[in-house]
């Protein structure tokens, strides 16, 4: 796998964000075995599949906070959990964001917010909904990030966000946008990454994008497309195909699936990556042994780049 992670980190039109090939595939290569760690972690039967609310998340929780604080990563607003309720008929629980933060070295007031939620959906009997690809693979990216953008910190702030209780309706991004309204028009982008690995057989990695209008840029995502390209995976805008789960993924709205859904109804400039729904999705079959490892490495490089070429192009009109 390590022909995905031969990187050359390019030149933007501000500034180089360029390092010396060796140094860059050494950095990457090390990248590539702890974000499979990351992977197979989170989504083993000891964390008994995240569930929101329960012992496991609060495992989960731990997890996160100490990888963060193995990169030296601060937390957001001095604390990395950022706790909020969900009421319903029947009781009460309490689910937590786990939040990190790296200031930028141009931009002291703006915000890129990068996204992954790591909750899923727990114990059924005696099966465990493990979660590899949902989304274990969206949080070991995210982790990854963390430590590359630490070392060479980015033009704006990234607040590197792990959402609870995606899976129920969004619980976890709708609290982080209600509980800092007063950065909201100060965060640029958000980067959303939910399920990047798919199964033995994915071959696409899935984007769609919204509010880019606000930019002097407006064609920013084609050019983007054009200028940041891989041989590694295919890349399609949207989600509609022929084939598996072909009918399921017409269906879905795509703009709500997930985290990126919320800052899109906030008017906030979004790009969301995911591989759609396949044969392990919300099933006992979505483990680590079945994700595509080749995928994720691949699929994760290549949203880390867009990263950077993103960070050094964008600007509101």
């Amino acid at each position: 796998m390590k022909k995905y992670f031969s990187i050359i980190l390019f030149l933007s039109i501000h500034h180089s964000l360029s390092l010396a090939n060796d140094e860059v595939n050494s950095r990457i290569q090390l990248q590539q075995e702890v974000l499979l760690q990351y992977i197979e972690a989170l989504s083993s039967d000891d964390m008994q599949g995240r569930k929101f609310a329960t012992n496991s998340s609060s495992k989960t929780q731990d997890y996160l906070i100490n990888a963060l604080k193995s990169y030296n990563i601060q937390p957001f607003k001095n604390k990395y959990l950022h706790r909020f309720n969900h009421d319903n008929f029947f009781n009460n629980k309490q689910g937590a964001n786990v939040i990190g933060f790296v200031p930028g070295n141009q931009y002291s007031d703006k915000y890129i917010v990068l996204t992954a939620h790591y909750d899923h959906l727990g114990v059924k009997g005696k099966h465990v909904y493990n979660g590899a690809d949902d989304n274990a693979s969206g949080v070991a990216a995210l982790l990854t990030f963390g430590k590359l953008i630490k070392e060479t910190p980015l033009k704006h702030n990234i607040i590197l966000l792990f959402t609870d209780g995606e899976e129920i309706n969004l619980l976890g991004a709708r609290s982080f946008i209600r509980q800092n309204d007063a950065i909201k028009e100060s965060i640029m982008l958000n980067i959303n990454v939910d399920m990047i690995a798919g199964d033995n057989k994915t071959k696409r990695l899935h984007y769609i994008y919204g509010n880019f209008d606000k930019f002097t840029k407006t064609d920013l995502v084609q050019q983007l497309f054009k200028e940041i390209k891989t041989d590694d995976i295919k890349v399609k805008k949207g989600f509609k195909h022929f084939g598996r789960n072909s009918i399921q993924d017409r269906r879905t709205n795509w703009k709500m699936a997930s985290d990126h859904g919320v800052f899109a109804n906030h008017d906030i400039p979004y790009l969301y990556y995911g591989v759609g729904t396949h044969k392990n999705y919300h099933s006992v079959s979505d483990t680590y042994a079945n994700v595509n490892k080749a995928f994720a490495v691949a699929s994760s490089t290549l949203i880390f780049k867009h990263l950077l070429y993103l960070d050094n192009s964008i600007s509101l009109n």
